[in-house]
Parts: structure tokens; sequence; C-alpha cells
């Protein structure tokens, strides 16, 4: 007959969640940053508004023309860029064609 205090209980509910944790990370990590999809909506000259709409609030900005997109545990990312006046120019240094 197998007896569980209360502490092994708790031990073994703490490795539990901790498993759990991991792996829910390690799958979150292989996720992509932004979808394919949302990406391909993109289109040159768009605001600064509409892309927002899309995309939803970047992770990190760099100055007023460059939003980054991060997700964490993944070393993926992706950068947006805009021109003087707040239009979309490219997106990872990749010029997006009309």
């Amino acid at each position: 007959m197998i007896r569980f205090s209360l502490r092994k209980l708790f031990v073994l509910t703490l490795i539990v969640c901790g498993v759990f944790a991991a792996a829910r990370m390690f799958f979150a990590s292989l996720a992509p940053v932004v979808p394919r999809a949302h990406l391909e909506q993109l289109e040159v000259g768009m605001t600064k508004y509409e892309v927002e709409a899309i995309l939803g609030k970047p992770t990190r900005r760099r100055g007023a023309s460059i939003w980054v997109y991060e997700r964490p545990f993944n070393p993926a990312r992706i950068g947006i860029s805009f021109d003087e006046q707040g239009r979309l120019e490219s997106v990872n240094n990749k010029q997006i064609y009309p």
C-alpha cells in the first residue's frame, strides 16, 4: 500500500506543473512571430495605424521608424520599417512590392 503525505503530493504537483510549463514554453517558441497570412496583408504605403490593426502592437519600437515583433523563447523577430511620413516601407529590410 502506497502512503502519500500532503508534502509528497505537493512536491509531485509542483513537478507536474513545471513539466507542463516547460512544454508550453517549448511549443510557444515554435509558433511564428507573426502568422504569414498577416504579413501577406501588408502593402507599401500603409499607415502605422493600418499595420497595427493587422499585426497588433509591436513588442518594441526603435525610434519612430522601426517596429519589432518578437515572441518569448523564439529567436526569430520581424522588423517593420516606416518612411519619414509614417508609411510602411519594408519588412525585415526587404522592400514590399505593390
